[in-house]
Formats: structure tokens, C-alpha cells, sequence
């Protein structure tokens, strides 16, 4: 991979041609007569008026949709710079002719990689400016002067003075042409190919001498520095270079007593070789460009800090010169470490004398190889693996570069500084980001040679789901990509930033204080730096309102703080209707919101100490445009609730405390704002919980959530049909069933011997310590979701917009949920015996592996049960290709429709989420009560020799060892385990070791053989609701050294094992129970058919124009619908009198299918199999009955008129009989999510 090549820059293939004559011929125009002659324009030029044609070409540069053709427009500017001529009137009609007839095109245009329009911030504020097309120019400005002003560097007084008046100069001369064309900040280039578009505004865009000097005067510069801009009119327009085009450097010309800045365009790029040469023409240049690589460097380490990269104390050679590159190393896992260095020149020249950049740290090859030997060959780190992340610029300037081959247990991303930074704001990197994109690069350069530069090749990487796999075709053994591909991600980072100069208030002085966004529910605000305290603004009104702390000292009271300020951002943008006409009047300067918490806010608190603290209320202050709102202790109470109250009582103190600026707000007029605004109910932003209710949402001791990456499961798609072939063939077609399930059980085996010899390496209890904390981490992140989502969707809406990112999310929490578990599973099934300690990136590859094992196993029951039939052979690419009509076709809608269901259930399930914990009576049992806990314990006690209740305390005291140690996951001796249940929870011992056995995974022969008694389906890792699953028995056995049992477990995994035996025992769902558990789930299993019918009847009694029969209506002999035989019940019986239709519900309670195996079996259960029949077979006779009895129907309802009966089944989730059915159903099956949501229209 090389640096980025530019146009005129010899081609890296060796031709010795330039890069634009060699490699990128492909650019040509398709019509490449369009470049034939300019004879037409020459003419022009010195014929017309030349103040016409360059007020023309400034034009252009002012629309959108020119930018990219900077090239052509480039070459008519020399023209008429070359040709300036007092000459004819100038003809617009003609010269637009002109251009639309010779600059239809060019060959040396690109798509445009800057936007259009970009915001710099200088010292009177905020300026709209032109990037041009020259590379990093927005950048590269932004740190030059910050260099110059803001670095603490000292610099000659005439350096600095003459670049504070050419900057403000030209910053204000490109800020009136924006103002005088309509353009903002930041804006996108609208198309760059074709011809291009005039401007048809009929101003003059040249400035006088004496307007010149009245703008100089108004923003406090010497009009004379303009001439350090100006095109001198002797000098040599001709060049063979055009990069080195002098226009471009001076892009003002002066003609006939007025000022054209005919390169509006590269006024960013003029600036920056301004500052250059100033800084070169005072001495101080070298002494400018170290302080330009300090401010990169430092703007690197928050970068790699964000990431969550900590630098490391490791000590590096000197390096051998006094012009050192800056470096670092940083680790961001076990094992993995990080060489980051920044390589940027300490002399530009003049360009007349070279268009390079010079005085870089010399000989980085041998650095780099160097402190990779050091590193990688220590003692100690022969399992490291080590990213050289190298970092350069060459401020604007060409650079050839190039970079040399990695050793082994190294990967190298080479990338330009600036594509860098701004990659690192916009693509919420986490700490392996990098490191997959650099293992993923790495194996497709080893097969195919690559031309392009690093956010080329990553933006390919990222379209194709983290990998290089682009189509099922051949892989191509060179890949040249195409320019500017990838520029769209610094775009689109730029334009999330909305990097811009904000007005705030110092000591009463207003000034501007840089700030890029920080919050997509509202337009929020925070400084590019940090500048010693909490801050933060809200830019709704008239000037921003700045939120402050002073009490923040770390990022726990960071966040604390941020919840406070992240409602009174969003709900005072939501009432901007009302609040803007009062309140803008009051904020001509800008007003600081200085929020102080009582300190206990900032300290955990259990829901009984919070309502112990005496109650208080909100107190304000204002003194100097400083508003202070005291948050009491107290208030926290009123945040806990379901309900928005809380928020409610802060907001109406916030809008009383306004008055103070001399707003005028009524108490009604308050109380009218929030009725509107922010009405009673569930729509909160602060989520406070009360995790003694529910300890999976418990936030304590939880390491990073790890999600199982695609760049693994992209790699091992790579890999797996090379391990399968050597076990059998793979045709490009595999034509029979029984084929296929051999294709797809070897691929299960296959990954499974490769799990086996890959986990092997490491130590077990080290590695089965860190899957449990990662499950944990995966248990509560699950849980939190189910509170966030809502939460969300109440204040922000858009329920069906964000439909896509909810399961998308949900895929992967899933995807990486199940095969965590899994893992855990094999080893608790199968410890190892190795020595390496694992990393996060070793598990993921673990994951990996267990993901596909699974999803092969899941395709093989496909098969194996007729469910599907998919193509299925080797590709020319080399991949297995997979086309398969139930996973694609008819599981991709089923899977929508359980999203939305799922969503609805979260929004109804959330006011439950905000539970209080409340202490358990010691009072007497309630007699039902006891009955119940009698019931059940002696229906467990008989069947699995422990209680139930004692098989609750078992995970309930396991949950509270875990607490008490401080820690999310602890291992402890069985045999100490046992006597502290006896001991601590008074549980008889042979009751504590039988319920140890029903909770506990333990080693086996063999992963997929399941322990004597048991089905093999127990253990089948793609199987559901199985008995040796992490989800039922959530303790591990494994030994010591010194042969002790021992167990592991997390506290989240024994409260969710404790919730999912309780709800597979309501759901009549627990399997291996024995006769008297069964008894009792019978009992369970009548019970939710009951009180689902009844919720589906009091739902169809609510409807407009129903009424409903309010019991179960039997056709049986005798019965008020007199059959000739028992028909049974109708569950709800329904009547929609407006269109005289009768609607038959038969209600039924279903339990959400998991995997294939359960959606084949709910599929026979309703359909019937072998000739059985299915429950729909009873359904279909009572509707057959209904419809030949009509009158008896008829005589029920009290209705004389023709009726027509429907019936449906409605289940009571979303089942994927409708979906994977083939023709059409005996009886429609209705999901009552879908119903409750679309409304009765799904009936008729």
C-alpha cells in the first residue's frame, strides 16, 4: 500500500510516467474530443472586457455543483490572467456558450474529496471558507493557526502580526462572496461530473481600493497586506506542473483599481502557503513546524485515548537524529500493542523552488523495523502481535513515500494524519477497530496487490461488511481503487462534527469558543478542547446557553452531570415554539446554566437511603449573566418513577428561574408550556433504576461489552471451505438433500476440531474467567436495552425509522450473546490444558468459530427436517455459496415481524423497568402463599431431591457471594461453596449438592454427547431451551492444579438462570422435569391459556362496533349452540354488528420459537404430521359448524340479518407457521402484537 499518489506524482507501478498518464488513464472523459482547443476562449479573454470573464470564473467557484471541476476553471482563470484587456463589453451569453461548448469535461478531475464549503474559526468568529480541492487544506489551516495563536509557541511579533491581517483579510474577502452567493458552512458539492453550471446572480464580485480599505479598517488590518495575495503580472503563468501554477498561491488579482479573487476556490491552500512562507521569510519556520507536529501529536493521543488505547510505559531507542518523529506505544488488549508515530517535515520551501516537503525524520524504515524487532523479540512477548499505526503529512506538499513489508506478528496502517483524525471522530472507533481493519487488510494484500490509500482501502473494507469480499467472482490479484473513494467518510465526519465558533462570555468579555457536536436529540455543543470544567451548550435561541459544572472530576461525574444537562437540552429545544418569542429578546449575549448538585447525587445510593434524605428544594441565583440552579439530594426520588414528574419539577424551576433574565413567564403560562411540551407521562431522558429489583441492570464491576466482529466472521468465511475440502469435495452445485447435510455436518465437525486445537492453547481458568465477565457484560447490556429502547422511542418518535438500526443492533447482541454462551458451554464440556493467557481478539476469533458452528448446525436441521432445500455450492471466489428461501425469503419477514412485536412489548413491559425494591415482609405467610411454596417445593424435592425454593436460594446466595467479593465474577472451591449454603442460607447439605448438580455445567467426554439419560439435543449448541445450556445452569465445574473442584460464575448469569427456570416452569416449557414438576407445569399451562383468552376478549370488547359473548361459548349437545357432538369452546366469540360479521378466536398462548428445530415442531403441532392431526383440524370443524348453524348464530346474538362467520387463531406472539408455511394456511393465523398495533383491520 502506498501513501496517497497524486496527479503529478510518478506512478508507484515503475512506468516512469506520471501517476495521471499511467494508472489513472481510465479517467479519461468519454468523449476525450471535448479537450481538442481553447482557441475559442483565447479569443474571449482578449477580445472582452476582462472584468466580465473573471467575475465569471468567480461565479462559478460559488456554486455547488462546480466544485470538482476546479481544474477547468483553474485553466480559464490563467487564461485570463495571461490576457487581461480593457477589450468589448463583456458578452455573458457568448462566453457561457464558451463553456458549455470547450469544459464539458477534464481528464485530471476527480470526484471531489473536501466539501464544497467548510467553517473556520477565527477571531472574529465564525467564516464560511472554500477547501478547494488540494488535500486537508480545512485541516492543515485549523492546526496552523492554532499553532500560531493558541500553542503557547513563542514567535516573532511581525511573524504573527502579519498572519493575523492576511488571515483575517482573506477569511473576510472569501466570507462576503459566500454571503453574496447564499452559502452556509459546511455544505456538500452538488454532482462533479459534466458540464458546468453558471452563475446567474448579477453582482460584481471584485472589491474597490477604497472598499478595501474600509473593510480593512472595520476588522483592524493593513489594506497592504493584500499584495501578499496578489498575482504578481510579470510572473510566468506557463508551467509544466500545474500543481505548481502560481495562481494557485496568489489567487487575487488586481486590475484596473479593483480586487479579484478569481481562485476563491484554493483559499484555504493560499492561506496555509501564506503562512508557510511568512513563517519562512521570518526565521521561524522549523520552529513553527515542530510546534505543528506537537499539536497533531497531541490531537493524536486524545484520539487513541477515545479509542480506548492506554500508553504504555514501555521505552523506546533514541532515535538516532535531533529530528525525532514523535512516538508511542500503546496497548489496547492482551498482547496487543500499538506503535503509533507521526511523521511530518520541518521545512517547506518556497514553491518556487520546490512544490515538496523536506527535513522529515530520516530513515523511518529501519525506525519502524527496529522498534518492531524490540518489541516483538522480547522475552517475554513471543505471543505479541504489534499494529504500527504510521501517521504522516507533509502540509499540502507532495511526498513520495513508501513502506516496507511487515514482519511476522506485525500489521502496519499507513495513514495521512488528517484522514486519521477525522476517521477517528466520525466512525465511534472502539479499541480493535483498527486492529480488525489492519488483519483484514493484511490477508487480502497478501493475494491481491492494492493501489490506494488507507481510507480508500478502509472505506472498501467497511462497505463490504469489514472484509474484502466483493463479489463471488475470481478475487482479483490487483486493485487499483478508484480516487476519493472514501472521502465521503471525512465528509460525512466533518458534517457530524459542525465544527464552528460559538460565542460565550469570559470574565465579560465575549469571545468564541470552538465547539463540534456532541448530541443528535438536539443541537448540543461542546469545545474541541477541554478548558477545565464541564461546559456544554445548547444553540436553540438567539445565543448559545452554555451548561456548566465545576464539580466534575472525573468521567463517572461526567456522566452524572451529562444526564441533567442532556433534559434541559432536549426538552428546552423541545419547547423552542413557545419559549423563543420571550426569551430571544433576553439573550443578546450569551447565558451560562451553572448547574450544582448536592454531592450525594454523585454517590451510589440504595431507593431506602434516598428516602431518607430530607426533603429540599431547587434553589437558583443570577449574578453576571450566570444563571445557578442547585439540584437538592432530594430530587433524585422523583426521577426513579415511570413517569416524567421528576423531569417535569426540573424543567418548571428552569423556566421560573428565566424570569430572573427578565423574561416574563406566569406560573400558567409555565404550567401550558409543559402540558404542551411535555405532557405527564412516559416520555423521560433521565433512566434512573433500581437495580436491588432487578440485578442484571446492575452496572458494577462490568468489563466493555464485546460484540462479535464481522471482520472475524469475514476472515473465517475465507478459510472454512479450505478445512472442508479436505474432507470432501464441493461441487459448484450440490444437487441432493442427503449431500448437502453432508456438506453442511462436516462443516459443523470440521469447525469443531478447529475450535478444539485453537482454544487449546489457552488457560483455562483464565480463559473461562474472562467468557463469563463478557457474558455478564452481554446479560446487562440485554437488560439495559430494554429500557433505552423505549425510552427513546417515547422522546424521540420515529418508531418505524428506526425499526432497521434496532435490529441490527438486536442481531449482534444476539449473534454475540449465543455464541459466548456456547463457548462457555464447549468449555466447561471440554477444559484445556494451555498456557496463553487470551485476548479479547483471541476470544473473538473464539466467537468466531462458534458462530458458524452453530449457524451450520442450524442449516443442517433445515435440511434434515424439509424445511429447506437452498443451493448450496463452491464458488469461484472460493467461498461456499449459500442461497436459501427460508432464510432469505420467508424467516427475513417472520424476523420483521418479531421486531416490531418485540419493540411493542418493550414499550408496554416499561413502565415495569422502573420498579422499586422493596424488603420482604418478615411478617407471617399469607396462607395462598404458603400453599404455593409448598406445592412447589415438594414437586422439586420429589423430582430432583432439593427444594424448589432451596434450588432458588442456591442462585440467590450465589448471586450475593458474587457482591460481596466487589466483583462480577468470582471462583470458589465447591467444597466451600457447599458449607456456606449450609451455614449461611440453613440449607439441608444433600439438598445443596443435588441442586449444585441441576445448575452446574461439568465436564463430558464430548461436546455434542450428552451426559447418560439425556438427549444429544441437550447439548446441541443450535438447539433452544436445552438442559446443559450457560442459560439454565449458570455455575461451571472445573479443577485447580491442585485437582480441587471448583466453580465460576457470574451473579447476572445466576439471576437470569433463576428468571429463565421460572419462566420455562409458567411457560410449561421446562423439559426433564419428572411426573410431579410436570403436574405442576400442567397446571401452569392451563392457567396462561385462561388468562391470555381473557385478555384477548377484554381487547375485542374495547373495539368500536364489537360486542362479545364474556364466557366461553361450547357447541355441544344441549349447550346454547345445540350440536350433534362436542365441537369444544369457542374461546372468544365476537360480533361486529356495523358489517354483521361473527368472528371465531380460538386464543393460544405461544411460546416464541428459537431455532428450526422448535419452528418445526410449532409448524406440526398446528398443521398436523404423518397423517396426525394438528389443533387446527377442531378449529376447522367448530367453523364448519358455525357456518351450516348460522341461525342458531343467529338466535345467540339476537340478529335477524344475513351474518357471515370468520375465524382466526390468534396467537399470542408472532409464530412463523404464516411465514414458512408453503400455499396457504387451512386457518389464518393472526399474532395479537400485530393485531393490538394494525388495529381489527387484519380481521376483515
Amino acid at each position: 500500500m502506498a501513501l496517497k499518489i497524486g496527479r503529478n506524482d510518478l506512478c508507484p507501478c515503475g512506468s516512469g510516467k506520471k501517476n495521471k498518464k499511467c494508472h489513472n488513464i481510465d479517467r479519461l472523459p468519454d468523449n476525450p474530443g471535448t479537450q481538442k482547443t481553447l482557441s475559442k476562449m483565447e479569443t474571449y479573454v482578449k477580445e472582452y472586457d476582462s472584468h466580465v470573464v473573471m467575475n465569471e470564473i468567480i461565479g462559478l467557484q460559488l456554486m455547488a455543483e462546480n466544485h470538482g471541476k476546479n481544474i477547468r476553471i483553474e485553466e480559464i482563470a490563467v487564461l485570463a490572467a495571461k490576457s487581461l484587456s480593457n477589450g468589448k463589453p463583456g458578452d455573458k451569453a457568448v462566453l457561457r456558450e464558451i463553456l458549455q461548448r470547450e469544459y464539458t469535461a477534464h481528464s485530471m478531475e476527480d470526484p471531489p474529496e473536501n466539501l464544497f464549503t467548510e467553517n473556520v474559526v477565527f477571531f472574529h468568529g465564525n467564516h464560511i471558507a472554500f477547501p478547494g480541492i488540494a488535500a486537508h487544506t480545512a485541516d492543515i489551516f485549523l492546526s496552523f493557526s492554532q499553532v500560531v495563536f493558541n500553542s503557547g509557541t513563542v514567535f516573532p511579533k511581525e511573524f504573527t502580526d502579519e498572519v493575523y491581517q492576511g488571515i483575517g483579510l482573506i477569511l473576510e474577502l472569501g466570507d462576503q462572496l459566500a454571503r453574496m452567493a447564499g452559502l452556509r458552512g459546511n455544505m456538500e458539492s452538488i454532482g462533479s461530473k459534466g458540464r458546468m453550471k453558471v452563475c446567474d446572480l448579477q453582482v460584481d464580485f471584485s472589491i474597490s481600493e477604497l472598499e478595501l480599505e474600509e473593510l480593512c479598517q472595520k476588522i483592524h488590518v493593513n489594506s497592504k497586506i493584500i499584495n501578499q495575495f496578489i498575482l504578481d503580472p510579470d510572473v510566468a503563468l506557463d508551467v509544466d506542473d500545474s500543481s505548481m501554477m502560481p495562481l494557485l498561491f496568489y489567487p487575487i488579482i488586481y486590475y484596473n483599481g479593483r480586487y479579484y479573487f478569481v481562485l476563491v476556490s484554493n483559499q484555504l491552500n493560499a492561506l496555509n502557503e501564506f503562512i508557510l512562507r511568512t513563517a519562512l521569510k521570518f526565521g521561524c519556520q522549523e520552529v513553527f513546524l515542530k510546534a505543528y507536529r506537537e499539536e497533531l501529536w497531541g490531537h493524536i493521543r486524545v484520539a487513541c485515548a477515545e479509542m480506548k488505547w492506554r500508553e504504555t510505559d514501555i521505552k523506546l531507542d533514541p532515535f538516532p537524529d535531533a529530528n525525532s518523529p514523535n512516538e508511542a506505544i500503546y496497548s489496547f488488549d492482551h498482547n496487543r500493542l500499538a506503535y503509533v508515530t507521526l511523521d511530518t517535515p520541518l521545512s517547506i520551501p518556497d514553491v518556487s523552488v520546490s512544490i515538496g516537503s523536506e527535513m522529515h525524520p530520516p530513515k523511518m524504515d529501519n525506525r519502524l523495523r527496529n522498534v518492531a524487532n524490540t518489541i516483538l523479540d522480547e522475552q517475554n512477548r513471543q505471543d505479541c502481535q504489534l499494529l504500527v499505526l504510521q501517521l504522516t503529512d507533509s502540509c499540502g506538499r507532495t511526498r513520495m513515500g513508501r513502506f516496507m513489508k511487515p514482519r511476522d506478528r506485525e500489521f502496519r496502517l499507513p495513514f495521512n494524519v488528517h484522514d486519521f483524525l477525522n476517521l477517528s471522530k466520525g466512525e465511534d472507533w472502539e479499541k480493535h477497530s483498527l486492529w480488525k481493519f489492519a488483519k483484514a487488510l493484511a490477508k487480502f494484500n497478501s493475494k491481491t496487490q492494492t493501489m490506494g490509500d488507507a481510507v480508500e482501502l478502509y472505506s472498501l473494507y467497511k462497505q463490504k461488511s469489514s472484509g474484502f469480499y466483493f463479489s463471488d467472482d475470481i478475487m482479483p490479484d490487483f486493485l487499483a481503487v478508484v480516487p476519493s473513494e472514501g472521502s465521503d467518510l471525512i465528509r460525512g465526519s466533518k458534517i457530524k462534527q459542525n465544527y464552528h465558533a460559538s460565542s460565550f462570555l469570559n470574565d465579560g468579555m465575549l469571545g468564541f469558543l470552538p465547539v463540534v457536536s456532541c448530541g443528535d436529540f438536539a443541537p448540543i455543543y461542546k469545545p474541541i478542547r477541554h478548558i477545565g470544567y464541564f461546559i456544554e451548550s445548547l444553540e436553540s435561541f438567539r445565543s448559545p446557553i452554555w451548561m456548566t459544572s465545576y464539580q466534575v472530576k472525573d468521567h463517572g461525574m461526567a456522566g452524572i452531570v451529562r444526564l441533567y444537562t442532556n433534559a434541559l437540552s432536549f426538552w428546552l429545544d423541545q419547547m423552542k415554539p413557545a419559549l423563543e418569542a420571550v426569551l430571544n429578546p433576553h439573550l443578546k449575549l450569551p447565558v451560562e446554566i451553572r448547574l450544582e448538585l448536592d454531592p450525594v447525587i454523585f454517590t451510589g445510593m440504595t431507593s431506602q437511603e434516598l428516602s431518607e434524605i430530607p426533603k429540599e428544594e431547587y434553589g437558583v441565583a443570577f449574578t453576571d449573566n450566570v444563571l445557578t440552579i442547585s439540584i437538592p439530594g432530594s430530587s433524585i426520588w422523583s426521577f426513579t418513577g415511570a413517569d416524567n414528574e421528576g423531569e417535569r419539577e426540573l424543567m418548571r424551576h428552569t423556566l421560573k428561574s428565566f424570569r430572573l433574565l427578565g423574561v416574563t413567564l406566569e406560573d400558567i403560562t409555565i404550567e401550558e408550556i409543559l402540558n404542551k411540551f411535555m405532557p405527564l407521562g412516559q416520555a423521560k431522558m433521565m433512566l434512573f433504576f433500581d437495580s436491588q429489583e432487578d440485578l442484571m441492570i446492575d452496572r458494577r464491576w462490568l468489563m466493555e461489552p464485546l460484540l462479535l466482529s464481522d471482520a472475524e466472521k469475514e476472515m473465517l468465511m475465507d478459510q472454512l471451505p479450505i478445512w472442508i475440502m479436505e474432507h470432501m469435495v464441493i461441487p459448484e452445485q450440490i444437487t441432493t438433500r442427503d449431500d448437502k447435510k453432508q456438506l453442511f455436518n462436516t462443516g459443523t465437525n470440521v469447525l469443531l476440531e478447529k475450535l478444539k486445537e485453537e482454544i487449546s492453547r489457552y488457560e483455562n481458568a483464565a480463559l473461562l474467567v474472562l467468557l463469563l465477565n463478557l457474558h455478564e457484560s452481554i446479560v446487562q447490556k440485554r437488560e439495559y436495552e430494554k429500557t433505552i429502547i423505549p425510552a427513546q422511542l417515547i422522546c424521540f418518535g420515529n418508531k418505524e425509522g428506526k425499526l432497521e438500526e434496532i435490529r441490527e443492533n438486536g442481531r449482534m447482541l444476539v449473534r454475540t450473546s449465543v455464541s459466548l454462551r456456547n463457548l462457555i458451554e464447549f468449555l466447561a464440556a471440554q477444559p484445556v490444558k494451555g498456557t496463553l493467557i487470551p485476548s479479547l481478539d483471541d476470544v473473538d476469533r473464539l466467537l468466531a468459530l462458534m458462530h458458524e458452528i452453530t449457524s451450520f448446525g442450524m442449516m443442517s436441521d433445515a435440511v434434515y427436517f424439509n424445511m429447506d432445500d437452498p443451493e448450496v455450492g463452491i464458488l469461484p471466489s472460493g467461498r461456499i455459496g449459500f442461497i436459501s428461501d427460508l432464510f432469505s425469503e420467508k424467516m427475513e419477514p417472520f424476523s420483521l415481524a418479531n421486531a416490531r412485536a418485540d419493540i411493542d412489548s418493550k414499550l408496554e413491559d416499561f413502565a415495569r423497568r422502573f420498579s422499586i425494591y422493596q424488603p420482604a415482609d418478615a411478617g407471617e405467610i399469607p396462607p395462598e402463599v404458603q400453599e404455593y411454596i409448598n406445592r412447589h417445593d415438594a414437586a422439586f424435592l420429589a423430582d430432583w431431591s432439593v427444594s424448589w425454593s432451596n434450588l432458588n436460594k442456591i442462585s440467590y446466595y450465589a448471586s450475593n457471594f458474587c457482591i460481596e467479593e466487589e466483583a462480577s465474577v468470582i471462583t470458589m472451591r465447591e467444597s466451600d461453596f457447599i458449607e456456606r449454603l449450609v451455614n449461611e442460607a440453613a440449607m439441608p447439605e444433600d439438598q445443596v449438592c443435588a441442586g449444585i448438580e441441576k445448575l452446574v455445567l461439568s465436564p463430558r467426554d464430548s461436546f455434542l454427547k450428552a451426559p447418560d439419560g439425556y438427549s444429544n439435543n441437550e447439548v446441541f449448541p443450535w438447539k433452544y431451551n436445552r438442559e446443559f445450556s450457560l442459560t439454565r445452569r449458570f455455575l461451571v465445574r472445573h479443577s485447580n492444579d491442585a485437582g480441587d473442584s471448583m466453580l465460576s460464575w457470574g451473579f447476572r448469569s445466576a439471576t437470569a438462570a433463576r428468571h429463565q427456570m421460572d419462566y420455562l416452569m409458567r411457560g410449561a416449557r421446562l423439559t426433564n422435569g419428572g411426573e410431579e414438576i410436570k403436574k405442576l407445569i400442567g397446571g401452569y399451562a392451563d392457567q396462561r391459556g385462561t388468562d391470555f383468552r381473557n385478555v384477548v376478549h377484554d381487547w375485542a370488547a374495547q373495539q368500536e362496533g364489537f360486542e362479545v359473548i364474556g364466557y366461553e361459548v361450547p357447541i355441544m349437545p344441549g349447550a346454547t349452540l345445540n350440536a350433534d357432538k362436542s365441537y369444544g369452546d369457542v374461546d372468544v366469540l365476537a360480533f361486529h354488528r356495523p358489517s354483521a360479521t361473527v368472528f371465531s378466536l380460538e386464543c393460544k398462548n405461544t411460546s416464541q420459537a428459537k431455532n428450526i428445530h422448535e419452528m418445526k415442531t410449532e409448524m406440526d403441532r398446528y398443521l398436523g404430521r404423518d397423517g396426525k392431526k394438528g389443533m387446527v383440524h377442531k378449529h376447522l370443524e367448530r367453523d364448519t359448524w358455525l357456518n351450516a348453524n348460522l341461525g342458531q348464530v343467529q338466535k345467540l346474538l339476537k340478529f335477524d340479518d344475513a351474518l357471515t362467520v370468520k375465524s382466526f387463531m390468534i396467537s399470542s406472539q408472532v409464530v412463523p407457521t404464516p411465514y414458512i408455511r408453503a400455499g396457504e394456511l387451512p386457518m389464518p393465523i393472526v399474532a395479537f402484537p400485530d393485531l393490538k398495533r394494525e388495529g381489527v383491520g387484519l380481521l376483515f
